[in-house]
């Protein structure tokens, strides 16, 4: 009888920068398994209403109670050491620059995942000065309490990158992810399928905007 493979280690300490719809989501979604998450973001008070109203959503859903402690919402930028960072947005000159300055401060073993939903992940790396550990992470809002989660690898990323995040997202934040080989992950695609459906069906008069909405 082989025996059960250990674990992947829980990462001590996470940044998540954003000001997008899902950061706050995400952030209590990653501090369920018990890592410090730090939100870097200029929506303050939003993210405060957010993460207490969806730790309760937590608890309420499954039991978890989660110390709110874990999560630490500032507009100034961290200087602590992180393990892994959280890159949210579609805005790709706000993607270099963070990641250039990512890359001179954290270490060389910092993961750094961006959402590449409309960027190709190829377009990122290529202005990063350690592009193998720079992977695409695509969430669903709300994270904290849905299984979805897409990681997109190219060529340029590491193999243990990519093992390493989805290890975490099965072992720790109760997804059920998948990896797509590429630049661009499926889920925009779909999307942009779904909005032209929606269109087609009103302007043929199968249904108002209000039933489709």
């Amino acid at each position: 009888m082989t025996s059960a493979q250990p674990k992947i280690p829980i990462p001590s300490s996470i940044l998540v920068i954003g000001d997008h719809l899902s950061t706050s989501s995400v952030a209590c979604c990653l501090a369920r398994c018990g890592s410090h998450v730090t939100i870097f973001t200029s929506m303050i008070t939003e993210n405060e209403k957010e993460v207490y109203n969806f730790l309760r959503q937590i608890q309420n859903y499954d039991g978890d109670q989660i110390d709110s402690n874990r999560i630490t919402i500032t507009d100034k930028w961290p200087e602590s050491i992180f393990d892994l960072v959280f890159l949210l947005g579609e805005d790709q000159d706000m993607k270099d620059t963070l990641i250039q300055k990512l890359e001179n401060e954290q270490s060389e073993k910092c993961i750094i995942a961006v959402s590449c939903d409309s960027i190709p992940l190829g377009d990122i790396q290529k202005r990063a000065i350690r592009p193998q550990q720079i992977i695409g992470v695509n969430w669903c809002v709300p994270a904290h309490t849905t299984f979805f989660l897409e990681i997109v690898k190219s060529p340029i990323t590491e193999d243990q990158v990519s093992k390493k995040i989805k290890s975490l997202a099965v072992s720790y934040w109760q997804k059920d992810p998948y990896i797509i080989e590429g630049q661009l992950g499926i889920r925009s695609k779909l999307l942009a399928a779904l909005i032209r459906e929606a269109f087609h069906i009103v302007e043929e008069g199968y249904a108002s905007a209000k039933d489709v909405d």
